[in-house]
């Protein structure tokens, strides 16, 4: 599966990105620093996550993968 993170708050915008994260693997934690938030408007902190996760592609008609969404996202923020 691959996780992607992001976070918002009033002093930055940063992104994480795992690939090919799964329960045999311990996948690298990739930081994106996006920039600061144009917003003039000082909005609480705000972060969302989502899951993307391959399914048995053996499975006749089955979807290949489906996007599930990671809340809390507080989890899988770096330390």
């Amino acid at each position: 599966m691959h996780i992607l993170g992001v976070e918002r708050s009033y002093q930055r915008i940063v992104g994480w990105f795992q690939p090919f994260a799964g329960p045999r693997t311990l996948a690298p934690l990739y930081e994106v620093y996006i920039g600061m938030d144009p917003s003039r408007i000082a909005f609480r902190r705000e972060q969302k996550a989502h899951q993307f996760v391959i399914l048995d592609p053996r499975r006749e008609g089955a979807p290949i993968g489906v996007m599930e969404d990671l809340q809390p996202a507080n989890y899988i923020r770096p330390i």
